[in-house]
């Protein structure tokens, strides 16, 4: 199980997963030059797969359809079963990784980042920014 830990210097609570022991290199990165399309018939998060995922917890539509989801992540490193243990050793305070773990998809458009979002979507992802943005 996996746990949740305070950084002791940065006073931060973090998630520490033991089980999920890969490295960036046990990856395989195929890197093209070419722009990925806006939706991709195989891609959990593109519009039209919904039913790959896990169902919404939560969403925002507009007469187009969805502009954001949040789903449940598959390959959660939290777990919503078990209690909250607490635990003190000489370096660490522990809580086990009893919590919910969820998937922001903040698009419809499978490539668009958040750095190239039109700011109106990126309000709506966030609309306590609203005030403060332009």
């Amino acid at each position: 199980m996996s746990e949740i830990r305070l950084n002791p210097i940065t006073r931060e609570w973090v998630i520490i997963a033991k089980e999920k022991d890969k490295k960036p290199e046990d990856f395989i990165i195929v890197k093209e030059n070419r722009k990925p399309p806006e939706l991709l018939k195989t891609c959990p998060f593109c519009p039209g797969n919904e039913t790959v995922t896990p169902k919404e917890t939560f969403k925002i539509c507009d007469e187009k359809g969805w502009k954001i989801r949040v789903v449940p992540n598959k390959f959660a490193v939290l777990s919503n079963e078990g209690e909250r243990a607490r635990s003190h050793t000489e370096l660490h305070k522990n809580v086990n990784g009893v919590g919910t773990h969820e998937v922001i998809i903040e698009t419809p458009i499978h490539n668009l980042t958040t750095a190239t979002m039109p700011l109106e979507q990126f309000k709506r992802g966030y609309p306590g920014l609203q005030r403060s943005l332009p």
